[in-house]
């Protein structure tokens, strides 16, 4: 048997090795160019959704507390500032049973009907002032009180023996529980203003995390894409390896003469 080859064969063959190589290049070109895309797109995203959603947990989690901390001190404001309305009520009728008694025409039975008077509403401001609590906690004594008022000169008072200056501190008294009203109408004012903010943000934050949820999503996605194109890129490449490696053993084998 003799082998022989001619100019033709030699021609096709070196035809077909370009086309070879000049198909693998621009194959192997895309495959890279693309992989390096993804390999690099895929971490960078990940570390950055997920950092995102790391602080919108926090930022949700801080803005809650926040939130629970600034409605616990409105309810007690809201609790000490209804007690005090009504502390400021008995002191008015205090003051008008101190006039009474001070201007000196009662008979002693008169003024020791005063001073009844008077104690029974001395022992209902002392139990406002010890007794009234927002969920179990004291609002007006104790080291939790959201005000703090010295009333006790005057629940003390016996109008029996009624002290000089006795209407001036009356009156001293109501002025310091007015401003104890006023400071605390203003502080909770404050803190509903404060409350609503916060809420506002929360808000911000539910759309920012729906986002961040989008995102992950959109991140499965492309990781799923990612290897669907890594397996058809692979079995293309098989594909073009096996049809190449087939024309060259078609070639040699035609110019095998018997």
């Amino acid at each position: 048997m003799t082998l022989t080859y001619d100019g033709y064969t030699n021609q096709v063959s070196a035809s077909t090795a370009s086309y070879m190589n000049s198909a693998y290049r621009s194959l192997n070109r895309t495959t890279n160019s693309l992989l390096a895309s993804l390999d690099i797109l895929r971490p960078r995203t990940a570390v950055t959704v997920n950092s995102i959603d790391d602080l919108v947990d926090q930022d949700v989690a801080d803005i809650n507390d926040a939130i629970a901390t600034a409605t616990d001190t409105i309810g007690k404001n809201q609790a000490a500032d209804a007690a005090i309305a009504t502390i400021y009520d008995k002191l008015e009728a205090m003051r008008d049973l101190v006039q009474d008694v001070a201007i000196g025409t009662l008979s002693e039975a008169q003024v020791a009907a005063k001073d009844t008077e008077y104690q029974t509403l001395a022992g209902e401001i002392t139990s406002l002032l010890t007794d009234t609590v927002y969920e179990a906690v004291p609002v007006l004594s104790g080291s939790d009180a959201v005000a703090t008022l010295s009333l006790s000169e005057i629940t003390g008072m016996s109008l029996t023996d009624l002290p000089d200056g006795a209407l001036g501190d009356i009156g001293t008294a109501m002025t310091d529980v007015g401003l104890a009203r006023s400071e605390l109408s203003t502080e909770t004012s404050e803190l509903t203003a404060t409350v609503a903010g916060l809420q506002a943000q929360s808000t911000e934050l539910a759309g920012l995390s729906a986002r961040v949820t989008t995102a992950r999503e959109a991140l499965g996605v492309l990781s799923m894409t990612t290897q669907l194109i890594m397996t058809q890129v692979t079995a293309a490449l098989a594909a073009q390896r096996t049809y190449l490696s087939s024309r060259i053993d078609n070639l040699v084998g035609v110019n095998f003469i018997g």
